[in-house]
């Protein structure tokens, strides 16, 4: 069963009413608009505690007797035991866990707010100050087969967008992200699963802006299943692309 899922930010950003303030923090990620938060940022400004799961990748954030369980890698949350459907998965990346600010900050007690002209994310606790995020990072995600064991794996893609693009891909399988690539000067647009190659295996489409001279061209990367991992096979211009 795929868990791609898509959520518009009519569903996930609830626009409230909110004193602005002068600055804001570039330290959110963006997944097809849903926002996502550094889970350590969303628990100190909720007053609740980040608990590592022993033994595990995951962290549990609690607040009174409130337990929100996380694994990286996974699109849900466990409320109080229960599981809670996220629509972009937790993710991983430089050492910090990122989820979907909408319904973990909710979930924490925390007042989020959107402000779709400045693309940026208000966020409060229920008593204290505003603090506004901006996204630093895009995320790019979609699930398939791609080594054939009828489980799906999840492949994801974190590009930075300030200053000079770089894309890290990740390929998870279960909850620790396996294998990774680098992508210098490439900005990921979008992932798509199609076999290409017809060995029944998912394959791995990554398109990206890479400048040439002073011109952006989009570009077709192709993965395909090797000797336990990705392996790229193609990388070539998109026609009307760029």
């Amino acid at each position: 069963m795929r868990y791609l899922v898509s959520a518009s930010l009519g569903v996930l950003m609830l626009v409230l009413t909110l004193p602005a303030v002068a600055q804001t923090r570039p330290e959110a990620m963006e997944s097809d608009g849903v926002m996502l938060l550094p889970v350590k940022v969303m628990a100190d400004l909720a007053g609740a505690a980040v608990i590592a799961e022993r033994g595990r990748a995951g962290v549990t954030v609690t607040k009174g007797a409130l337990a929100v369980s996380l694994t990286p890698n996974r699109p849900q949350a466990l409320v109080n035991g229960r599981a809670r459907l996220l629509p972009a998965p937790v993710v991983m990346h430089d050492g910090r866990l990122y989820a979907p600010a909408g319904e973990v900050g909710r979930a924490i007690g925390l007042r989020i707010g959107w402000d779709a002209r400045a693309r940026a994310l208000a966020v409060a606790p229920a008593i204290g100050k505003i603090e506004r995020f901006t996204a630093g990072l895009k995320l790019c995600w979609i699930a398939g087969d791609f080594d054939g064991d009828r489980h799906e794996e999840l492949a994801y893609a974190v590009t930075g967008v300030t200053g000079a693009p770089t894309t890290r891909l990740w390929l998870a399988r279960g909850p620790e992200a396996g294998w990774q690539r680098f992508l210098a000067g490439a900005a990921v647009q979008r992932l798509l699963v199609r076999d290409v190659t017809g060995d029944g295996k998912d394959d791995l489409l990554v398109f990206a802006t890479v400048m040439h001279g002073n011109k952006p061209i989009l570009m077709k990367f192709t993965y395909t299943w090797r000797a336990n991992a990705l392996k790229g096979i193609s990388a070539v211009p998109v026609a009307g692309g760029g």
